[in-house]
């Protein structure tokens, strides 16, 4: 229960910009910790440094967790995978999409011997699928997304 509390915590902390919260998720010593997602690939610290500066910018994201499927621990070591949706809105060439990121994500916890608390040490993803939709479907209906150089811009999972 603890393990999935941990969990669930760091994806709202992140959705809601609370980034000291979110960092208090993870192991301390961010030496030791290491997420890699479609956009990112690194420690904690520059990871919440990014998605800070990206909070501010044009992708504004949710991350709607499933409960964790699976979590495995063995002592103070476990390890968990979820499914996650990652919804977003983005505008492209002047059109305004919404995008649904489907995947699974997997961690590695540590139990902290001082305080007896889960802290995540990693947060890897694998993407499954994509759903890229107009907002306003009627609007701009010819545009050819794949196409675009602003498009090409993000990373291959957020394009169709």
């Amino acid at each position: 229960m603890a393990i999935a509390s941990l969990l669930k915590s760091e994806r709202f902390y992140r959705d809601a910009a609370q980034w000291d919260l979110g960092r208090a998720t993870f192991h301390p010593d961010a030496a030791l910790t290491y997420i890699n997602v479609a956009w990112y690939e690194g420690n904690v610290e520059d990871f919440l440094r990014q998605s800070a500066q990206m909070h501010k910018g044009k992708v504004k994201i949710i991350h709607s967790s499933f409960n964790p499927v699976d979590i495995h621990v063995r002592g103070d070591p476990g390890v968990s995978e979820a499914f996650c949706v990652v919804a977003s809105s983005i505008t492209l060439d002047g059109v305004d999409y919404e995008l649904a990121s489907h995947m699974r994500l997997f961690t590695r916890l540590q139990k902290l011997s001082d305080s007896n608390k889960w802290r995540l040490l990693s947060l890897e993803s694998s993407y499954v699928r994509d759903r890229l939709i107009t907002a306003f479907p009627t609007v701009h209906a010819d545009v050819q997304l794949a196409k675009t150089h602003e498009a090409q811009a993000y990373p291959k999972s957020y394009r169709c």
